[in-house]
């Protein structure tokens, strides 16, 4: 931006805006301002890969080994209700899921959930030896939903009719997901597979650790990785409801599973 201004003459409030703006236009081949566009980048991810070669190149330092990258800043709004906050994208996580398939009255099923932060991990401890990874679509730091199984679409982020968003429109840059969840209201979502199956998710029983993210590793869990005991069987034509747990917490929840 400083070169630009060096090169660039300062508009004037004696003149007509619309004229100064024309002759501006008339400058666009300048060989100088080509060499200044050359330096600009609209790339995510682009900016924070050069401006950390600037800095490491002024300190005279080698860069790290891993991409550059920043975390989004929540833009400031009304909080919607007691203990809520606005994040700007769901935080990556490894998360496992045990899940048994002996059915009782209420349930088909039953899955317990466990989430660890993908980004405070450093490697693969035992204790997510078999985590999957579930990450937002498009949190800036692309490592993570490039390699997830579970890609998320927060509310607000979807069309109206998230049923009608092809899968290609959100999976292609992942390498190996198996699901994508388009969160819709309460805290459910409507899961993407990539067969093009669909399965419209809600809480029938709702506890106060629900939340969409949750709920899409259960249903992945659930319907595509293989159970303890075998191999998934072929999707049922009909509805199933799951037990849900969060890891050692008390009150269950209970999600139901429309296949549309």
């Amino acid at each position: 931006m400083a070169r630009l201004g060096r090169i660039l003459p300062r508009l004037s409030a004696d003149r007509p805006l619309l004229c100064q703006l024309a002759a501006l236009h008339g400058q666009r081949d300048d060989p100088e301002l080509q060499a200044v566009g050359e330096t600009v980048t609209s790339a995510p991810g682009r900016s924070a890969e050069l401006l950390r070669r600037l800095f490491y190149t002024w300190l005279r330092l080698d860069e790290p080994g891993h991409p550059a990258s920043v975390s989004a800043i929540p833009v400031p709004s009304q909080p919607s209700g007691p203990g809520a906050r606005r994040v700007p994208h769901e935080a990556p996580m490894f998360v496992t899921v045990s899940v048994t398939d002996d059915g009782t009255v209420a349930a088909d099923g039953e899955v317990i959930v466990r989430r660890y932060p993908a980004a405070r991990q450093h490697g693969h401890g035992p204790h997510i030896a078999s985590a999957h990874l579930a990450a937002d679509r498009d949190d800036p730091d692309r490592r993570w939903p490039r390699t997830a199984d579970v890609l998320l679409v927060p509310s607000g982020r979807t069309a109206a009719r998230p049923e009608e968003d092809p899968w290609c429109a959100y999976a292609a840059e992942s390498s190996g997901c198996g699901l994508l969840a388009a969160e819709t209201e309460e805290d459910g979502c409507l899961a993407l597979l990539p067969d093009g199956g669909r399965v419209r998710v809600s809480w029938l029983e709702r506890p106060a650790w629900a939340a969409f993210p949750l709920a899409a590793s259960a249903v992945y869990a659930w319907t595509v990785r293989e159970r303890t005991v075998g191999t998934a069987p072929a999707r049922p034509t009909r509805s199933e409801r799951i037990a849900v747990r969060a890891g050692d917490l008390p009150d269950p929840g209970l999600l139901d599973l429309a296949y549309v």
